[in-house]
């Protein structure tokens, strides 16, 4: 039998991304933005969009450690 415990914490993973698009001026711009935001229009389905990944951030600030060892 081993003497080590398990331990468990929760961490969220942020991906920050940007597209690019096209857009007659800023005021159709922003509304296609809005669109993306409130989950009516699709980033890939954004005019000529381009997306790239500008990486990824772990946030462990949500969590605490937790023994789940069982009793």
């Amino acid at each position: 039998m081993s003497d080590m415990k398990t331990f468990t914490f929760r961490f969220n993973e942020v991906s920050m991304n940007q597209v690019w698009f096209e857009a007659a001026n800023e005021e159709e711009a922003k509304e296609l933005m809005r669109k993306c935001e409130e989950d009516e229009m699709n980033i890939s389905d954004l005019p000529k969009a381009f997306e790239r990944n500008r990486g990824i951030e772990l946030d462990f600030g949500v969590s605490i450690l937790e023994d789940d060892t069982p009793a």
